[in-house]
């Protein structure tokens, strides 16, 4: 569950804390943005990095430390260096999410991987090289052909390891192989589990709350990580609706599981997931003595890419409750860390933090230039819709300084990434703002 699955409810409560340039003029947009940063901990992002394969490679690795030694099982060295990159790049991407799902792509991959002796090894080798298109369709033919002919041992094996492949890259294809594999074994929870995660991914939330329902209710989940992932899944999924109550209800089960289970990565998550909810709900104590501990474990196990997280709601924190310099202090913190990690994603939304909290003191100045950072970061990493966000949040502080014409202009790059991507709602706020100024006549 990683950074791009969003939680802008969260600040429904803190709205009084908006903040106003010298004449009065909300600077709206400044804190639009910020609202996609907030998220909870657990969702698949929207977008990954690059993997072995893509070009330019030195840009491949962004270096962290993990809890543990990443497994790695391969014996023919042939493919070794790409499959511990692949992994690599799996487990930043899929940082956040209960490392089952991650484990469970891990086991499929080292099938693919360590056997030079399958055809699938062939197609394995496309795949960590340059055609992955060519890999996922190969195994997918191999799995139908498996099935048809009464092989179904074989194809639900050859299902799990499309779903592997392609769970990064290709959400359609995950969708079919794990949808198939669990057509033939409805009762291997593991296998719902990376189905429920791509819905939730496929904005298909309905059946992504069945799937993990159903992970429920099978028999021999109660008591294990599959329980403890499909409660704090459906959490976040009552959160995205709107119940932070529910939410509540189900991350704290999931976090009672953890516990039992000795799971200190995923009790750190849902300690997380339980601070930015209790934000919303009012409960102070609850959010502060949370995210302390969720960031008190992510240190113990190293977690570089979670204390940074943390930190930034640790920032939120201190914003919600009008500690405005704190907030500063720990979404400064936050940004070191994403620094040194030179995760790109990470950086951006920490200047778009920043670029808030500048406002909420006045500096529009500071704001703007936090503003343009993030922007420059946001595009160079193509996320669009982010960018267009940022368009629109520089808009309007030229518009706070009744520069008009650069406004419109900064709207109207806006606008033209919202059509692009189909973003309705921020596309007719946009155009709002811009009928407001009479863009039309600049």
């Amino acid at each position: 569950m990683s950074f791009t699955g969003y939680l802008g409810l969260i600040l429904k409560k803190t709205g009084r804390y908006f903040a106003r340039t010298n004449d009065g003029r909300m600077l709206f947009w400044t804190f639009f943005s910020l609202f996609i940063l907030i998220a909870l901990f657990g969702l698949l992002p929207a977008e990954f990095p690059s993997l072995p394969g893509d070009q330019p490679r030195q840009e491949q690795m962004v270096e962290v430390k993990t809890q543990a030694p990443l497994p790695l099982e391969i014996t023919i060295p042939e493919y070794a260096q790409q499959t511990r990159l692949l992994k690599e790049q799996i487990a930043l991407a899929l940082n956040d999410i209960d490392p089952v799902t991650v484990d469970e792509i891990f086991k499929a991959i080292d099938r693919l991987a360590s056997d030079d002796a399958s055809p699938k090894y062939d197609l394995y080798g496309k795949f960590v090289s340059e055609n992955r298109e060519v890999a996922i369709a190969g195994l997918e033919a191999m799995a139908l052909a498996e099935k048809q002919r009464g092989a179904t041992k074989a194809a639900l094996m050859t299902f799990e390891e499309m779903g592997a492949l392609s769970f990064l890259v290709d959400t359609d294809a995950s969708i079919r192989a794990y949808e198939a594999a669990t057509s033939i074994a409805p009762e291997n929870v593991a296998n719902l589990n990376q189905l429920a995660h791509l819905f939730v991914r496929a904005k298909r939330n309905d059946e992504a709350r069945e799937a993990f329902r159903a992970m429920l209710d099978l028999d021999g989940t109660s008591g294990t990580a599959f329980e403890a992932t499909a409660l704090a899944n459906l959490g976040v999924l009552a959160a995205k609706r709107g119940d932070f109550s529910q939410a509540e209800y189900f991350i704290l089960r999931s976090l009672q599981t953890n516990v039992k289970l000795d799971r200190p990565k995923a009790t750190a998550l849902q300690h997380a997931n339980l601070g930015l909810l209790a934000i919303n709900l009012g409960k102070a104590s609850a959010a502060e003595s949370n995210l302390t501990k969720a960031l008190a474990i992510f240190e113990d196990l190293a977690d570089e890419v979670n204390i940074a997280r943390s930190l930034s709601s640790l920032g939120l924190f201190e914003q919600a409750r009008g500690n405005i310099q704190a907030a500063e202090n720990y979404t400064q913190q936050s940004l070191n860390r994403y620094e040194k990690l030179q995760n790109k994603a990470g950086i951006a939304d920490q200047y778009t933090a920043l670029a808030q909290l500048q406002g909420q003191q006045g500096n529009a100045e500071a704001a703007e230039a936090s503003l343009r950072k993030s922007l420059a970061l946001n595009l160079e990493i193509n996320r669009t819709r982010m960018a267009g966000m940022q368009y629109a949040s520089i808009g309007a502080i030229a518009a706070s300084r009744e520069d008009l014409t650069e406004a419109c202009a900064y709207w109207r790059e806006a606008t033209n990434i919202f059509e692009k991507i189909g973003a309705s709602r921020p596309l007719e706020q946009v155009k709002s703002r811009m009928t407001g100024s009479k863009c039309d006549e600049v």
